[in-house]
């Protein structure tokens, strides 16, 4: 079955709007159990980061852990006044600073990390592991997208 550009585009609007109401309904989940421990995302997300891999540049927890547009500084901030992190100069360059768990934020985030893992596999128990295993090879094979075919598709769009 043949689909003309305009039943292509419809199809690939709908499914983009199903992906992103997929995610921001488990988003939210997640983001009322953080609520309910006094966490955004964003600071959950440089906790489980710092737990995983250790301490790391500042630079390195904004664009690995933050979502794009998150203010680096504020969370690792009010995650330091909280006593959770706490900033270092970094041995190589003290120009740069490094961020560590504290042993506090250390134990907030294993108290966590369950929960919110517990969580998410209950909204993927929906689907069974090859179903799981192909989203997982999808959304790699959308985040790796070609921009060049993007430029392409959408050049014409200017005039």
């Amino acid at each position: 079955m043949e689909f003309n550009e305009d039943e292509k585009a419809e199809r690939a609007l709908r499914v983009y709007r199903d992906l992103v109401k997929t995610t921001e309904d488990v988003m939210a989940l997640q983001g009322r159990q953080l609520d309910s421990l006094g966490l955004t995302m964003s600071q959950y997300r440089v906790l489980e980061m710092l737990l995983r891999r250790g301490p790391m540049g500042q630079g390195t927890l904004g664009a690995e852990a933050l979502a794009a547009g998150s203010n680096t500084t504020i969370v690792i901030h009010n995650l330091e006044r909280r006593g959770l992190v706490v900033r270092r100069p970094d041995q190589n360059d003290t120009r740069k600073k490094v961020v560590h768990l504290t042993p506090e934020g250390k134990k907030l985030v294993t108290r966590v990390f369950p929960m919110q893992a517990k969580l998410v596999q209950a909204q993927m128990a929906a689907l069974d592991s090859r179903e799981q295993e192909r989203l997982a090879r999808l959304c790699r094979k959308l985040c790796g997208g070609d921009p060049e075919r993007f430029v392409e598709l959408t050049a014409g769009d200017e005039e």
